[in-house]
């Protein structure tokens, strides 16, 4: 496994806006691409008690957005799924064979308007054909970093049996035949919990079980991929 980070122009979204304003803090659970160019994302949304029904109204009435399921958990929280327009390069990123190691959606925008963008990707996958899927959508992606290494570190036993259910449950196939809310469910966990405990096995595998002894620098230079 390959830990690539891409830099690229930030989207303005709902989940951006709302950080900005800070009227409310979204936390993705999961996201899964959709038909047309669209993305399905699981969301836990919290904001004063005051300020749900406002802050449920803006979702809603924002452009990229074609549909909101989300229903008040407790004080202060809405959990959900969100539909979003635009949003393809997940797609790109999954037909590619990679996952997702960080959310361009919630990453800070840099002084040049641009974010950073975290992919793990199989070797075996070269990292241009990502690029020009990228390209393809009329985006340009820069390569800031490309990291390669072996070691093992093991993952904890909670790790270990959310990580080997969501693999044989399907939950890594394209498409998914199994959500965070499902493995959820089967382990007797929240979506949360179980959110938490695969992020954080796969962050195990990437950061420290495929990195932990970085290799030197290798022949793969960085590369600008523009749009044409």
């Amino acid at each position: 496994m390959q830990e690539v980070t891409l830099r690229l122009p930030a989207f303005d979204s709902w989940i951006s806006s709302l950080h900005e304003s800070r009227k409310a803090t979204v936390r993705i659970l999961d996201c899964r691409p959709t038909d047309g160019g669209t993305l399905t994302v699981l969301v836990e949304v919290t904001a004063q008690d005051q300020d749900l029904d406002m802050v449920l109204d803006e979702i809603r009435g924002r452009a990229d957005v074609t549909d909101v399921r989300l229903i008040k958990t407790k004080k202060g929280g809405m959990i959900g799924t969100v539909l979003m327009k635009g949003h393809s390069i997940a797609r790109a990123v999954l037909e590619t064979g990679g996952f997702c190691r960080s959310c361009p959606l919630l990453e800070p925008v840099g002084p040049d308007g641009r974010v950073e963008w975290k992919i793990a990707l199989d070797q075996s996958r070269p990292i241009e054909t990502l690029l020009q899927k990228i390209a393809a959508l009329g985006m340009g992606a820069e390569v800031r970093s490309v990291s390669r290494a072996d070691g093992l570190r093991e993952l904890t036993e909670k790790q270990q049996a959310l990580l080997e259910l969501a693999e044989k449950k399907g939950h890594y196939n394209f498409p998914r035949r199994i959500s965070i809310t499902e493995l959820a469910r089967i382990q007797g966990i929240s979506a949360a919990t179980a959110s938490e405990i695969l992020r954080g096995a796969e962050r195990r595998i990437v950061r420290n079980h495929f990195y932990a002894k970085r290799e030197k620098p290798n022949n793969h230079k960085p590369s600008i991929c523009h749009a044409s």
